[in-house]
């Protein structure tokens, strides 16, 4: 666990990146940093990933399924200690709506607040994301949530999870496979469809704009949404105004269930 302390904060968010603390431990401080760039004077934030049975990363349905009950560990315990929201750093979005159920806290993943800033700045937009395997588990995201109708396509990078510490690799074919979505697809602006893709929407977006005014000889923005920065300005905002999700989708659930076994 890592956390940013403040003097006297009026708001807490636990960041869980759901994956165990050994592979967690690779990514906290690019979070923390892509965190703090977006965090409000009044909020403070901790990070903390699962418990070492949890999988490395998450690039498929069943690992989602796994790690969801240690995911739910965290969440639970998080808003037990007082936390104000939480956000779950994976585009995914796993254990989300289930969660919803149990929790009287805002918790946001990294799909929906993504697509929702991409749809304030553009009509049409491509998610890249960073292999294969994650790009049908993703439109199907995007179907439930009734916003692929703008989505003009869903790419991937040929990165796996593990290797995204390469950043100059990332960023590279990031670039090469947004140009193909903006000239082929027809999409006006970019999302990163996976919170492990860290420090890379700035470079990025440099990139694609630098290029595109090249050509036009006028100053070309082309937004590029990181999801981490999105989640965690939308999570402030629902935090700040106390709104959280309804009841009347999200029911109680009434049934009776005996406690997680996640610990040996």
């Amino acid at each position: 666990m890592k956390k940013s302390i403040k003097d006297d904060p009026k708001y807490k968010i636990k960041v869980i990146l759901p994956i165990n603390q050994e592979a967690a431990d690779m990514y906290i401080d690019d979070v923390m940093q892509e965190v703090e760039e977006v965090l409000a004077p009044d909020f403070d934030f901790e990070v903390v990933g699962l418990d070492q049975k949890a999988t490395s990363f998450i690039q498929s349905r069943k690992s989602e399924e796994w790690n969801a009950p240690f995911i739910s560990e965290v969440a639970i315990q998080a808003e037990k200690d007082g936390f104000d929201g939480i956000f779950i750093s994976c585009f995914g979005e796993p254990g989300v709506e289930a969660l919803r159920e149990q929790l009287k806290i805002p918790i946001v993943g990294g799909f929906f607040p993504s697509v929702s800033q991409a749809q304030l700045v553009c009509y049409k937009y491509a998610i890249i994301s960073v292999v294969e395997s994650v790009l049908p588990m993703i439109s199907y995201i995007g179907n439930a949530k009734e916003v692929d109708s703008r989505i003009v396509s869903y790419r991937q990078i040929g990165v796996p999870v593990a290797d995204l510490t390469d950043i100059n690799l990332v960023i590279k074919k990031t670039v090469e496979q947004a140009t193909i979505a903006i000239e082929t697809d027809g999409a006006e602006a970019i999302v990163l469809g996976c919170t492990g893709m860290l420090g890379v929407a700035e470079p990025v977006q440099s990139a694609l704009s630098a290029h595109y005014s090249s050509l036009g000889g006028e100053h070309c923005n082309v937004p590029v949404i990181a999801p981490t920065a999105a989640a965690i300005t939308m999570l402030q905002s629902l935090i700040r105004s106390k709104t959280y999700h309804s009841n009347l989708t999200y029911y109680p659930p009434t049934e009776q269930y005996p406690a997680p076994s996640t610990k040996e």
